[in-house]
């Protein structure tokens, strides 16, 4: 991030065992918007990574619009952290106020239009990252994810 010419768009702080903190930087020196979760690092993020039992993401395939012929399964406290950050930046409207989607060319002008969109995170934040780029995929399909260390079971 070139960041002089970088921006906070949007920070949620907070944490609980539903909620993740999670920022929204543009950086317009690289034409990018990026949203950036934060790992595990407080006891309720412990307690999320704890609730490692696969869970079918039949019903998030079918909210989120994506189409795949094979069952999905992610990890069950992860998902719900993912969940709360897709609701979040729908009730926000945050995202389709800065992209206006592929998916919908009349989505507004958008601040950002012709920016790239990337997911980041690191352990729960690398996980949410991975799982939140497949529920925007959809809407965002030139969208990219890094995450670095993610859990092997999202």
């Amino acid at each position: 991030l070139g960041l002089h010419d970088a921006l906070i768009a949007f920070a949620s702080f907070r944490n609980d065992i539903l909620a993740t903190p999670y920022a929204i930087i543009v950086d317009e020196l690289e034409n990018v918007v990026v949203v950036s979760i934060r790992g595990t690092a407080s006891i309720e993020d412990l307690v999320t990574d704890l609730q490692l039992s696969p869970v079918s993401m039949e019903r998030v395939k079918q909210v989120c619009n994506f189409d795949v012929p094979v069952e999905y399964f992610s990890h069950r406290g992860m998902l719900t952290k993912c969940k709360w950050i897709y609701n979040d930046l729908h009730r926000r409207n945050i995202l389709s106020r800065l992209l206006p989607s592929n998916a919908d060319p009349d989505c507004g002008r958008g601040a950002c239009r012709g920016f790239k969109l990337v997911f980041t995170g690191h352990s729960l934040g690398a996980g949410c990252a991975a799982i939140l780029s497949t529920m925007f995929r959809p809407k965002y399909p030139d969208l990219q994810c890094f995450s670095y260390c993610p859990p092997g079971c999202t």
